[in-house]
């Protein structure tokens, strides 16, 4: 199993962030930092009110830090958190060798490269892991600024669900499906590395 070990990173105007997996005791800085994102953020699946208690919170970091294939990452400031990348292999053993990412940042930490270091270093975890070959993510069609930091980082849209997101009555927004192989996969498909041309 690859672990996920602890790093600092340094942003846009020298400000250091801790990366590091997240554990149980996590749970209630967590909740804190969902509730905060979930109101002021239009691009996240998840709803305030779907939210689980701080129980229900340990038991998904638990889940995520008990199996191999998944990881809990959290980035946080002087002990709060800033950033949540989320990541889990397919159930089955024809679908384990590849996992889908969620990731969301504080709102006053977005644009400052905060995304991108967390991104690197699930990447990095996923190419280090004996059996993850293809990382995948599903975006709404509108957050064109997390679009163009996915395709920055090398991951290519391979379909697009229309409507798969209702907003409200009559108001739908289409999920755009993206994916990355960190390994050899079907031939004739690229492995990208951030920083490689294209």
């Amino acid at each position: 199993m690859a672990l996920l070990e602890p790093r600092e990173v340094r942003l846009s105007g020298g400000v250091r962030v801790l990366v590091r997996g997240a554990t149980e005791l996590d749970a209630p800085g967590v909740l804190e930092f969902l509730r905060e994102v979930m109101g002021d953020s239009p691009h996240l699946l998840t709803q305030p009110f779907e939210l689980p208690d701080e129980a229900g919170e340990r038991q998904w970091i638990a889940k995520h830090t008990g199996c191999p294939g998944s990881l809990a990452m959290l980035a946080e400031v002087e002990g709060v958190v800033v950033g949540l990348l989320s990541f889990s292999p397919g159930a089955r053993a024809r679908t384990a060798h590849h996992g889908t990412l969620g990731i969301t940042v504080r709102s006053a930490w977005r644009g400052r490269g905060l995304g991108r270091q967390m991104m690197l270093g699930l990447l990095e975890w996923a190419r280090a892991h004996p059996t993850l070959e293809k990382v995948c993510l599903g975006v709404f069609a509108t957050n064109t600024r997390a679009i163009a930091l996915y395709e920055s980082l090398g991951f290519r849209e391979e379909a697009r669900r229309r409507g798969e997101i209702k907003l409200g009555p009559g108001r739908y927004v289409d999920e755009v499906q993206m994916s990355l192989w960190v390994k050899a996969g079907p031939e004739g498909v690229p492995v990208h590395r951030p920083g490689e041309p294209r």
